[in-house]
């Protein structure tokens, strides 16, 4: 079932990874992680990741692997955190 914040937003795929992020702050993953979970293909995936990235809002964390958690200072967290 879609969260409150995809139904209000539209069910779209960069919407549900955003919701994802939203509502796994605290966790780090991978992009197949996300892929699984969120139902996008790879090659969208791979783009809203870009966009992301850029937009600051998702970050890149290196450690065993390439693993991303969203950015806690970005406009979007701090906007869904108030």
């Amino acid at each position: 079932m879609p969260s409150l914040f995809v139904n209000f937003m539209g069910n779209t795929e960069r919407i549900r990874v955003i919701d994802f992020l939203l509502e796994n702050w605290a966790l780090y993953f991978t992009k197949r992680d996300m892929e699984r979970i969120t139902k996008v293909p790879k090659t969208k995936l791979e783009k809203i990741f870009n966009y992301l990235i850029k937009q600051k809002v998702l970050l890149k964390i290196k450690k065993e692997g390439k693993f991303y958690r969203i950015n806690r200072n970005s406009d979007v967290a701090k906007l869904y955190s108030d």
